[in-house]
């Protein structure tokens, strides 16, 4: 037994990840109930069972983050190749990238106002300082 649950208890969790209803999952577990949607729905607030469940939340979202972490470093990559070797047709797949890089938490430098209402590309801006 993991986490002291028990054969049916697993299927449970397994069937709740799976996407299935508490009282579906509960009836596919192999539980006998005249009131499934009650005995489900006690057996989802089961310590053994909430903990389980944080376990697996915790190992999804640890997944998760090395998946992002590797579409991140392919999307850094092509952004490199499309601004050493550009067409105009590689906009759009760079647009694409600059999403996922947003999604992933990896944002563009946000604009400086610099002077007023004059708003400035960071990049401009450090050509400007090395012009004076």
């Amino acid at each position: 037994m993991q986490n002291g649950l028990n054969v049916k208890q697993l299927k449970f969790i397994d069937n709740l990840f799976s996407g299935m209803s508490q009282k579906k999952a509960y009836i596919e577990a192999g539980y006998k109930s005249k009131s499934p949607d009650s005995d489900a729905s006690h057996l989802a607030r089961n310590p053994n069972v909430l903990a389980e469940i944080g376990e697996r939340k915790k190992e999804i979202n640890r997944r998760n983050d090395i998946r992002l972490s590797r579409i991140s470093e392919t999307a850094l990559a092509e952004i490199l190749g499309i601004v050493k070797n550009g067409t105009a047709d590689d906009r759009v797949k760079l647009d694409a990238i600059k999403d996922i890089l947003d999604r992933v938490g990896l944002k563009p430098v946000e604009r400086l106002a610099i002077g007023g209402d004059e708003k400035l590309e960071p990049l401009t801006v450090i050509i400007r300082k090395r012009d004076k």
